[in-house]
């Protein structure tokens, strides 16, 4: 996970993956993951994430939906 270019403005124009709060973005087949850092002092900050730790990720949150029967 590295952090992105992109800024928050930019990134919340996106689409917003639902059931993560507001913290898992798309943009065509790039994802985003967006998070507030700092002490006192809190910035909202942007990592691109790669596609394989998205996809894992997805595919696990899914399969538990399934076996809770909420899907």
């Amino acid at each position: 996970m590295e952090y992105s270019k992109l800024g928050w403005k930019e990134v919340s124009k996106f689409e917003e993956i639902k059931g993560y709060g507001q913290h898992i973005w798309r943009h065509h087949e790039k994802y985003f993951f967006v998070t507030d850092e700092g002490g006192i002092v809190e910035q909202r900050v942007v990592y691109e994430l790669p596609y394989r730790t998205i996809s894992i990720t997805l595919l696990s949150f899914s399969e538990l939906l399934e076996k809770s029967n909420l899907i």
